[in-house]
């Protein structure tokens, strides 16, 4: 048994393979795979950690924007919200799908991860500024954001807009508005 930074696994315990790809029949399996694979049922493995999951609906970005969301550490709350928002973009999704001549039918995308992920791309910034020494004055200049930097500033300024709007959104979806005049943006009228 060796005892390495809280771990109780002895050398015959293999790393966890969190394989999203169900295997392939046996028919078609090559005999490499096929052994590979009995190896594999009879093999020991150690535990997963807590958050990798071989799910097909686990995504390392929205986990990464969920963890972004939490608020006073309730990330039980940041994930129902996020699910519910997901929830919420595939059925309004799923009414323009509907509303799409035939043609066009197959074109169209209506999973929320992919609308997700193309709204965070559509988000991303190219350049930030950087400060540079010219003399004994530093002056902004814009340079080209490494890769990790403009998913992150995506996400950011995402969530920072949802919490600087948050009023306004819940004054305009809720029924309030619709029966009290003071309440609504100014130039609209009742009809």
């Amino acid at each position: 048994m060796s005892w390495v930074r809280w771990s109780c696994y002895d050398a015959n315990y293999e790393e966890p393979q969190l394989d999203k790809d169900y295997p392939k029949p046996l028919e078609e399996m090559t005999e490499e795979q096929e052994l590979g694979w009995d190896l594999r049922t009879t093999q020991i493995f150690k535990a997963a950690p807590a958050p990798k999951t071989s799910s097909w609906f686990e995504d390392p970005v929205i986990n990464e924007f969920t963890n972004m969301m939490i608020k006073e550490g309730n990330k039980i709350v940041a994930r129902s919200l996020m699910t519910e928002t997901l929830e919420i973009l595939r059925k309004k999704r799923y009414k323009k799908h509907h509303a799409v001549i035939a043609k066009e039918w197959e074109a169209t995308e209506f999973t929320s991860y992919t609308i997700f992920h193309q709204a965070l791309e559509n988000c991303q910034p190219v350049l930030g500024l950087v400060s540079t020494l010219k003399g004994s004055r530093f002056y902004r200049v814009p340079d080209p954001l490494g890769d990790r930097c403009p998913c992150f500033l995506a996400m950011k300024w995402m969530v920072q807009e949802h919490q600087e709007n948050k009023q306004m959104l819940m004054l305009e979806n809720s029924c309030i508005t619709k029966d009290l005049p003071h309440l609504r943006p100014c130039g609209q009228e009742e009809a």
